[in-house]
This record gives structure tokens, C-alpha cells and sequence, in this order.
């Protein structure tokens, strides 16, 4: 290019600036109010009985909460007051394992509600805000995500909004996406570094002795999506080593590290 076009990261984190396009213009009859008065149907979690969707649907100004049974009848709408979110900065409602609760956020706290429906329940109170729902095996013990002198940390609650307990306490970086084992006595998490912010971990934490064990990390290579197996056997995530997202596995001892897939293309989701 005779003029590069010079770029700077956004907020030192991640995310480029949008540049102007003067010479572009919408299409006619296409505007603001138009495309916004559309209804988006999105992040949607199947329940564990596979019986119910529960969904977020974008309108005019809201982004309810709600519940689709598979058997033909309407859905139901849990939520009245969820505030516009975009999309890619929304998360998915999540379902405890025996499928009796739904949890989400609402107004950067953690909400709950029973299946058979009812008001969702604040249970973060002991927080500014929280967010970042995953429920324990046993559907009573959830872990939250918290912000804390700067940086994101797991708290360990349960679903009467109990006073919690800190999992991670550590200002190496961000603790994000706690997945519980299968047995409910550890769980495995991404740290993004702040020493590198390039760089995200798949750390394994015993939450009994509060000890941590790095998994897998390396300079300026991102890890993505830790998840157990069934048998809580071996660690699956995604890695940027190569040129591609790939499929790694690890025991959760720290043996076994190796590449799964192969194949040329990016891998975007697996379950």
C-alpha cells in the first residue's frame, strides 16, 4: 500500500477501531430505525432433558429471557426488564444440570429462576456487579465472575446468593471461563495474563487445597474453550499454536498434552 493505514490496538486489549467508509452508503429505504425494530432470536441453550430452548430475543429495546418448550407450545417469557444488549457482548442463559434452574444476567448481576417459571432472583448482592454463571454438578453450588482490584476473579456461591467463596485470588490476569469437573472437586479456567496479553492459559484448580496447576501456556499463543470429558478423564480446548484453531486434549495431571485435530481449517466450536 502507498499509504498503510496505521493501526492501533483498542484499550491496549483487543478489538480494532472501525474505519470510515465516506464513499459507502446504506441501501435506500434502509435505516437505523428500521434495522433495530427487527426481532433477533439468539444464544440459545438446550436443556438438559433436551425438552425446553431457552433464548434471548432482541427487540426494539429489550433482550428477554425466554423459555421454548420442544412440544409444540408457546414460549414463555421469563424475563420483563433485561436491558438491550448486543449480541457478541451477551451471554448465553445457562442451565443447571437437573434442569430445574435458569440462570442469566440482568443489569451486570446473576439472576436465577425455577423452570416452572416465577421473578428472577438476584443473587449477587454481595457484589457491584457479577456475571459469568456456571452452575457445580450437584445444580446447588454456582461460580460467578467478579471484577476485584482490576482484574476478573471466580467466587464460589450457591443458588440462595450465599456469602461466597474466592477461588481465585492471584493479579497475574483475568480468570475467565470456569468449567467444573465432572465429580465437582476442581475446576479448569482460561488466565489471561497481563504479562502477556496475547497469551491465555488453561489452568486446573482443586477447589478443596485451593492449588493450581498450569495445563497448558505459552508466549503469545491463545487457548480457548477448556471442556471435560464425560468421565473427567481428559481436557479438550482450542489452541492458536499453529496457523489454524485446533483441538488439543490434556489429562488433568498435566500429561497426555497433544494436538487432536488436524484438518487444514479452523475449528470453531466442539462439544
Amino acid at each position: 500500500m502507498d499509504n498503510p493505514i496505521q493501526l492501533t490496538e483498542k484499550y491496549e486489549r483487543n478489538g480494532w477501531p472501525s474505519l470510515k467508509r465516506p464513499d459507502l452508503k446504506p441501501p435506500e429505504g434502509w435505516n437505523l430505525s428500521l434495522l433495530t425494530s427487527l426481532e433477533r432470536i439468539r444464544t440459545h441453550a438446550l436443556s438438559p432433558d433436551g425438552e425446553a430452548i431457552a433464548y434471548i430475543k432482541d427487540g426494539e429495546s429489550l433482550s428477554d429471557v425466554y423459555l421454548l418448550p420442544l412440544n409444540g407450545n408457546w414460549p414463555a417469557r421469563i424475563t420483563t426488564d433485561r436491558p438491550l444488549a448486543p449480541y457478541w457482548d451477551d451471554e448465553t442463559p445457562v442451565w443447571s444440570p437437573d434442569g430445574k434452574w435458569l440462570a442469566f444476567g440482568i443489569k451486570g448481576h446473576v439472576h436465577l429462576v425455577p423452570r416452572e417459571g416465577g421473578m428472577p432472583k438476584k443473587i449477587t448482592d454481595f457484589a457491584t456487579a457479577a456475571s459469568g454463571p456456571r452452575f457445580m454438578p450437584d445444580s446447588h453450588r454456582l461460580i460467578i465472575t467478579v471484577v476485584r482490584h482490576y482484574t476478573d476473579q471466580l467466587l464460589l456461591t450457591d443458588i440462595d446468593g450465599c456469602w461466597p467463596r474466592a477461588l481465585t485470588t492471584d493479579t497475574l490476569g483475568d480468570h475467565w471461563e470456569a468449567r467444573p469437573s465432572p465429580d465437582g472437586k476442581s475446576i479448569v479456567y482460561l488466565l489471561r495474563r497481563f504479562d502477556d496479553l496475547n497469551r491465555l492459559d488453561v489452568v486446573l484448580l482443586d477447589i478443596e487445597t485451593g492449588k493450581s496447576m498450569t495445563l497448558y501456556g505459552k508466549p503469545s499463543t491463545r487457548a480457548l474453550s477448556p471442556k471435560w470429558s464425560p468421565n473427567g478423564q481428559w481436557i479438550a480446548f482450542l489452541a492458536q499454536e499453529t496457523e489454524r484453531d485446533e483441538i488439543y486434549l490434556v489429562r488433568p495431571n498435566g500429561a497426555g498434552l497433544h494436538q487432536l485435530t488436524n484438518s487444514g481449517c479452523d475449528v470453531a466450536q466442539f462439544e
